[in-house]
């Protein structure tokens, strides 16, 4: 029971929340104080899993648009499962996800023009206020530039489906003339 009161106490003190009460809670309740703890400890937590969540989407994000870039059989299986997506409950879940990302991309640019400004008025820079701004210019950027990927995939989606679209009634018209010289292949190398 020792130990589970110095977890509480420390806890408390390391989240700046220590006060008469609070320490006194944590004395004398640590089973009331523990749920509290799990809920600021899960804030804490949400709040350092955000970088290396962007990075993870960054690399998906570039490993989609190189696969959409180049003919394979990989890219086939993309289209496919972007045109799905596109359709239903899939749309409206990627929208969302947008656009809760874009308000948090403009609450993060919001928090660095405040820190700014909070900079110039103070003249004096301590480095929390340094940490607390490269921060947010970290996650704004990696923000910025998921959503402009996610956009880039969405057009190489469309041009993509475009061309084979082409290239369908291109063979679809060839059949119907036949062989002839009046329509010539755009890639002369590669044949249609």
């Amino acid at each position: 029971m020792e130990v589970w009161n110095e977890i509480a106490i420390a806890k408390v003190k390391k989240r700046k929340i220590c006060n008469k009460s609070s320490s006194f809670i944590a004395i004398h309740f640590p089973l009331f104080l523990s749920p509290f703890n799990l809920v600021f400890q899960k804030s804490i937590d949400k709040k350092e899993k955000m970088t290396p969540l962007l990075f993870t989407l960054l690399a998906l994000e570039m490993g989609l648009i190189i696969i959409l870039l180049f003919h394979s059989p990989i890219r086939n299986l993309v289209v496919t499962g972007l045109d799905r997506l596109k359709q239903g409950r899939g749309l409206v879940a990627s929208r969302t996800l947008t656009t809760i990302l874009s308000v948090v991309f403009v609450f993060n640019l919001y928090g660095i023009y405040k820190n700014q400004k909070h900079m110039m008025e103070v003249g004096v820079t301590n480095p929390t206020d340094r940490v607390l701004l490269s921060n947010h210019i970290l996650e704004a950027s990696l923000m910025g530039f998921c959503l402009f990927l996610g956009l880039m995939i969405d057009r190489l989606h469309y041009y993509v489906k475009e061309l084979w679209l082409l290239r369908k009634s291109l063979k679809a018209i060839r059949n119907q003339i036949g062989d002839s010289d009046l329509i010539q292949p755009i890639n002369k190398n590669k044949k249609i």
